[in-house]
């Protein structure tokens, strides 16, 4: 005890659990920056998706960019296309692109892939895709809510 009456392993328990809290940890593995926030230094390595993160129309035949942002230390990543499946149906995953440096963003073009669980060549059309980026040591994001591929975008 110090001379206030407090144990210092009280005081480290206690900034502990006010910042898991307040969402502040990061851990390799878990949603690593789960405040999708770069400016908060962790010391722990760190990938968030920032587009698409939900609600975004892309067609298929279209050019879209995927970005990311992540701590210095990761040198490539894998970015991968997740389609969610109604509770009677399979998700899917397939690679978009593999070991590519991390430069932050990646330009795609909307088209079919291959599905290596599946075997699933063509790009379904639907609202529940998602974008996960990957590095080494189980460290990866994937985007906060689902988009959307559809066959065009019209004009408005």
């Amino acid at each position: 005890m110090n001379k206030n009456g407090f144990a210092p392993i009280v005081v480290v328990l206690l900034v502990a659990v006010v910042l898991v809290a307040g969402g502040i940890v990061y851990q390799a593995g878990k949603n690593s920056n789960p405040s999708n926030d770069p400016s908060v230094e962790s010391g722990a390595p760190f990938i968030a998706v920032i587009s698409p993160n939900g609600g975004e129309k892309w067609a298929v035949g279209e050019t879209v960019k995927i970005s990311w942002t992540s701590s210095n230390d990761i040198k490539f990543v894998n970015i991968r296309l997740n389609i969610l499946g109604n509770p009677d149906s399979q998700h899917f995953s397939a690679s978009i692109a593999s070991d590519i440096p991390n430069t932050g963003n990646y330009e795609w073009t909307v088209k079919k892939l291959y599905a290596e669980v599946l075997g699933v060549t063509d790009l379904p059309i639907s609202d529940k895709y998602s974008i996960s980026v990957e590095a080494a040591g189980n460290i990866h994001d994937s985007s906060d809510s689902t988009f959307s591929i559809v066959s065009s975008v019209k004009s408005t």
